[in-house]
This record gives structure tokens, C-alpha cells and sequence, in this order.
């Protein structure tokens, strides 16, 4: 149940901030970019990501762009500032 009051938090923050309808599933794709960035090998981004094929995790879950430090940095200063920090 827990859960469910969860999603419904951040879709009404997401649709607040003109984001739109996100769900579980949009944070998959930050947590392979997350895996991706800390050089975890493919097989275990593939098993905890739960794929039964690692064509899954490359092919779908692998097209994102590399943030450069730059626009990484200047995002974690917004993020810092909003919760005041």
C-alpha cells in the first residue's frame, strides 16, 4: 500500500511541475544510466536491472545521452538550492 501512496506523491509533484505522467518505470532508465556511470560490468547491470537478456538492458535501457560534468554540476547546484542545503 505504501507504494502506491508514493507514485501518487510524485505524480502529483510531476504534473505540478509541468513534468507530466511518470511512473516505476521512468526510474529504471535513470538507475541502468546510474549503473552505467559507476562501470558496473553488463551482467550485473543486467541482473539488477532483472533482464532475462542483456540485449534488453543495451538496446532499450541504454539510450541515454552522457550528461557532461558541466550541466551535472549546474543541475546539483538547483537541486542543493531547492532543498535548502
Amino acid at each position: 500500500m505504501e507504494g502506491h501512496c508514493v507514485i501518487r506523491v510524485l505524480k502529483l509533484a510531476a504534473e505540478a511541475a509541468g513534468i507530466g505522467n511518470i511512473g516505476w518505470h521512468t526510474f529504471r532508465h535513470s538507475y541502468r544510466m546510474w549503473l552505467k556511470q559507476l562501470k558496473a560490468p553488463l551482467d550485473v547491470q543486467k541482473q539488477l536491472m532483472r533482464h532475462a537478456d542483456l540485449k534488453t538492458t543495451v538496446e532499450i535501457y541504454g539510450i541515454e545521452s552522457e550528461v557532461p560534468d558541466e550541466m551535472r554540476e549546474a543541475n546539483a547546484q538547483v537541486v542543493k538550492s531547492l532543498l535548502g542545503s
